[in-house]
């Protein structure tokens, strides 16, 4: 049998070093909201319907505290693909996000920050021994009128497993 064990050894250069950050050009816009909670199947009418929101305490239509992770360019798992380990392929194993602060409404502009952090390889009865990436990503909301705020990190583990593993 083959080595079982993944070359996990060029991941440590990106350890703790930010990554390409995810950032919108364009101010949010009420419509990116509504197309986000549809694809969610997510029946909030404060997100999508123009009178109940306004009459609401936000005044008007918010994002869900999920939205962030829309407009992240790998949907939070960008971290976890960091570097090459021979003969793998990702698998996406969730994350953990936080949410502070103000809502987030058409005109903001959202940044979400990546830093790897760790990995791990454990042994697992579904996948062999993959190697548990684990990064965080902060989210700046900056609004047309209001200064920018961050969000603690969020978490993201995706595990990496041999090709055949997987199968």
């Amino acid at each position: 049998m083959a080595d079982e064990t993944l070359d996990c050894s060029d991941i440590d250069r990106y350890l703790g070093k930010p990554m390409q950050p995810a950032r919108l050009k364009e101010p949010l816009a009420n419509n990116d909201i509504r197309r986000w909670v549809q694809a969610m199947h997510y029946p909030n009418r404060l997100h999508y319907e123009d009178e109940f929101a306004a009459a609401s305490r936000f005044g008007g239509i918010v994002a869900p505290q999920s939205f962030p992770v829309a407009t992240d360019d790998g949907h939070g798992t960008a971290p976890s693909c960091i570097g090459r380990i021979p003969q793998s392929h990702m698998i996406f194993g969730g994350d953990e996000w936080w949410f502070y602060g103000p809502r987030i409404v058409a005109g903001d502009l959202i940044h979400n920050e990546r830093i790897p952090l760790d990995y791990a390889v454990k042994q697992t009865k579904f996948a062999g021994r993959p190697a548990f990436n684990a990064a965080t990503i902060t989210t700046t909301t900056i609004g047309a009128t209001r200064s920018p705020h961050s969000d603690p990190p969020a978490f993201a583990i995706a595990p990496r497993v041999r090709a055949r593993w997987a199968r």
